[in-house]
């Protein structure tokens, strides 16, 4: 069985990682700095598995946002992911106003969520947002 594309592509982040780090490292070590299980990250080196859609975003945020290409699934938007990807080094006052944009935004349009955030929901729970469960489908209200 040969490995997919994106278990060749992630491999080679791995080897990439490595160098960055200054030689050898393990695949527990990779898999701690990506954030994921070890048993998670080798089913991906292996080819065995595929990332969920909110785990690639994830991903994206350690290794680029070329792992959509490499998925073949859409992109985020590019402004949401460089405000994420950033979001550590911004001050705090820069923050609050980031989020004083986004409360204004919201006001604007209550109620509108866009699906790739209701999907990572636990379909269970209500969202007092939108006044439903994720699992609601065809109610009037989408």
């Amino acid at each position: 069985m040969t490995k997919s594309n994106f278990a060749n592509w992630l491999d080679k982040k791995f080897l990439d990682w490595q160098q960055r780090q200054g030689g050898s490292r393990t695949a527990l070590e990779f898999a701690e700095w990506l954030g994921f299980a070890n048993a998670t990250v080798n089913q991906w080196l292996n080819g065995n598995r595929r990332p969920e859609r909110g785990n690639v975003y994830l991903l994206a945020l350690k290794l680029g946002l070329e792992i959509y290409d490499v998925l073949g699934m859409p992109k985020p938007d590019e402004g949401l992911y460089q405000v994420d990807v950033h979001w550590h080094k911004l001050k705090d006052e820069e923050k609050a106003a980031i989020n004083k944009i986004i409360q204004r935004a919201a006001q604007k349009r209550p109620g509108v969520i866009p699906d790739y955030i209701i999907e990572r929901r636990d379909p269970t729970r209500s969202d007092p947002a939108i006044g439903r469960r994720a699992t609601d489908k065809g109610n009037g209200r989408d």
